[in-house]
């Protein structure tokens, strides 16, 4: 099968979230078993951790993040590679013949394939199962789940070394300026759970595990607190249901600007 043998699972991580490494690749191993080639991009793996059919590719306390993806990118043979993050846990059985139709819409159209629809993208740019990404949309490519073509995550990786906040901010231009093409899947083929937020565990992916038993023994992982996640579901909310425009007016209005707001010189 075309995924099993082309594409590699990365998870981009660092050593502050390798408490996380375990329990993701429980989830993956339980809901996506037909992946035989996974990888661990990280900086350091200060408690020597090893998994079973996984390789940790150790790059450096010092080498940025878009420097080890990069790194990682030249070391996979395969041709394609499904990245996601350390704290995107894989909640039920991905739809494996789905990702099949995923990897062959994308041989024959695009460079990047998200498999989240958020940011969603706008009806008229459906076609059939897939929707084609309007670069001028804040985080239209983004480091959720999704497949890329090797090359194409090495070319942007390259250049100025970045953090995962400023490598991501800088996608959508580097793919305009090269030309690449991105869609995204409007299908539920990869379900997670998104674990973390500002360091700690959001307060239902804790109980998830609690209820499960699989929190590590010696967890230091607090959870995020009810106000924190009040004021995150407000601003999400209203970001989904504020017209873009009026969205950036409001942003002039009261001189604020979010990170996706400011634009590199450099693509």
């Amino acid at each position: 099968m075309a995924v099993r043998e082309e594409v590699t699972y990365v998870i981009a991580s660092c050593d502050l979230f390798s408490d996380l490494w375990g329990n993701h690749l429980r989830f993956l191993r339980a809901n996506f078993p037909q992946v035989q080639r996974a990888l661990i991009v990280t900086d350091t793996n200060q408690k020597n951790q090893s998994f079973d059919g996984v390789t940790i590719l150790e790059c450096g306390k010092d080498v940025s993040y878009s420097e080890r993806l990069a790194k990682a990118m030249a070391a996979i043979e395969t041709e394609f590679v499904f990245l996601t993050l350390d704290d995107y846990f894989i909640k039920a059985p991905v739809s494996f013949d789905l990702l099949e139709n995923d990897l062959a819409f994308l041989k024959g159209n695009g460079d990047y394939l998200r498999i989240f629809l958020r940011p969603k993208p706008r009806r008229k740019d459906r076609y059939g199962a897939y929707y084609s990404l309007d670069l001028n949309r804040n985080y239209a490519v983004n480091l959720y789940p999704g497949i890329w073509r090797k090359s194409v995550l090495l070319s942007v990786c390259e250049g100025t070394p970045r953090t995962p906040w400023e490598l991501e901010v800088s996608l959508n231009r580097r793919f305009q300026k090269n030309g690449f093409v991105g869609y995204a899947s409007k299908g539920n083929e990869f379900p997670i759970m998104d674990m973390v937020r500002k360091g700690k565990y959001l307060r239902k992916p804790y109980r998830w595990l609690e209820k499960q038993g699989l929190l590590p023994k010696d967890n230091q992982r607090p959870k995020q607190t009810i106000r924190y996640e009040f004021i995150l579901g407000c601003r999400t909310l209203l970001a989904r249901i504020i017209p873009q425009k009026l969205l950036t007016w409001l942003k002039k209005a009261f001189h604020y600007k979010a990170y996706s707001d400011y634009r590199e010189e450099e693509a």
